[in-house]
Parts: C-alpha cells; sequence; structure tokens
C-alpha cells in the first residue's frame, strides 16, 4: 500500500526534527563537561558555525516541506468536496439484477437436415419431387411447441422471420418441389419457440437438385 504524500511529509519533518535536537543536545553537553577551559576552541567554534549552518538549512527544508504538507492538505479537501459534489449530481447506481429476456435464444435448441444428410436430388426436368425434411427442437425450460420456417430456391435474411406465422411443431415433413432445368438449390430456414415462450437461433441446411430434359425416343428408319 503506498503511503500518501503528506504522511511522506511529516515523517521527513519528524526525523529532520530529531537529528538537529540530538546535535544540539550533544554539543551543549561536550561545553558543560569540558573542565579544560572556558572559552571555546577554534574546532569548537568551527563546529558550532557548520551546525548553525546546516539548523538554518534544516528550517528551511521544513519549512518548505510545511507548505507543501498545508497544499497537499488542501488539495486533497477539495478533492473531497468534488467528489461529493460529484456524488449529488450523479444517476443513481442500477442496483437492479440482470434477467434473462423470456425471448433469449439460448434456451431452445435445435437443428434441421434434408434428405437424410444428403448432397443432393433430382429427377426429369418439370417433374414435382417431394424434399423431405426432419426437424429437432429441445427446450430446456419447456417443450418445444411450435416452429416457423421458409423454403424455396432463395432464403430471405433472418430478420424477416418475424412476419412468419408460426405452426405446431413436427419433426418430419415434406415439401413438393418442381424440378427447374440443369442445377439449382432449395434451401430451408427454420426456428423453435417452447411452450414459456423462448426462442431458438435460426437453422438452416439446403440440398442441391437437378431436372434432367427428357429422354425421347429415337424413330425407327
Amino acid at each position: 500500500m503506498r503511503t500518501p504524500p503528506h504522511k511522506k511529509a511529516q515523517i521527513v519533518f519528524a526525523f529532520l526534527l530529531l537529528i538537529t535536537i540530538n546535535a544540539c543536545s550533544l554539543l551543549s553537553v561536550e561545553r558543560i563537561n569540558d573542565p579544560r577551559t572556558l572559552e571555546p576552541t577554534d574546532l569548537q567554534v568551527a563546529t558550532f558555525v557548520a551546525l548553525e549552518s546546516q539548523v538554518e538549512q534544516q528550517g528551511e527544508l521544513l519549512r518548505s516541506m510545511a507548505t507543501q504538507v498545508a497544499y497537499v492538505s488542501t488539495q486533497s479537501a477539495l478533492q473531497g468536496t468534488f467528489i461529493a459534489h460529484l456524488a449529488t449530481r450523479g444517476p443513481a447506481p442500477d442496483t437492479q439484477i440482470f434477467n434473462a429476456s423470456p425471448t433469449t435464444t439460448n434456451l431452445v435448441i435445435g437443428s434441421v437436415e434434408i434428405e437424410q444428410g444428403r448432397c443432393c436430388a433430382g429427377g426429369t426436368a418439370g417433374d414435382e419431387i417431394r424434399i423431405q425434411v426432419e426437424f429437432s427442437g429441445i427446450g430446456l425450460n419447456s417443450p418445444v411447441t411450435e416452429m416457423r420456417y421458409r423454403t424455396g430456391g432463395f432464403v430471405k435474411l433472418d430478420q424477416d422471420f418475424d412476419s412468419l406465422t408460426w405452426e405446431p411443431y413436427t419433426e418430419e415433413k415434406f415439401f413438393p418441389f418442381q424440378l427447374p432445368i440443369n442445377w439449382t438449390g432449395f434451401y430451408i430456414r427454420v426456428q423453435f419457440k417452447d411452450g414459456l415462450g423462448n426462442l431458438s437461433p435460426i437453422y438452416s441446411d439446403d440440398i442441391s437438385v437437378e431436372g434432367a430434359p427428357a429422354l425421347t425416343a429415337t424413330p425407327e428408319s
């Protein structure tokens, strides 16, 4: 933990003051207990002069430190006042606990698979085939009861799902598809909903389909 600046200044102030008091005490005791002379020697005079200079320098330092301590204390008081002022003007803290929305998508999962995962289907161009689609929806808190989907050769973006109609959940459906000439794709996107209204992500699958030209009999010559 870091020591605040004003605490450091107080510690240094006390330390320097203690050194000054001890030095003065030692010189005074030496002067009184020396029976050999009543007059100060040259060494003692020089020592006193040096000590006096040090004391003066320390006094200047202590006065400067006292000024700094007073400044820091004033700034701390101003900061405290400013923080208290901000606390009265700022918005109240939000203590509301976040709860998942009833439409979050992490409570319902699922999948969709066309023709048991085959890559392609086909037939004669112009014919209508039935494409099998299997659905699987699982609700973690409530069984899946409804689903909505879009099929065809082109699937619109996910946000358009809001306009689709919900229908009862089923595990399998067959979709009629008229085969064009050459390759195309059949796409499906589906979303599930449980009994509590929770929604799943939107799942998708596709299959390639081909319509081949009809064979014509070769006339006999």
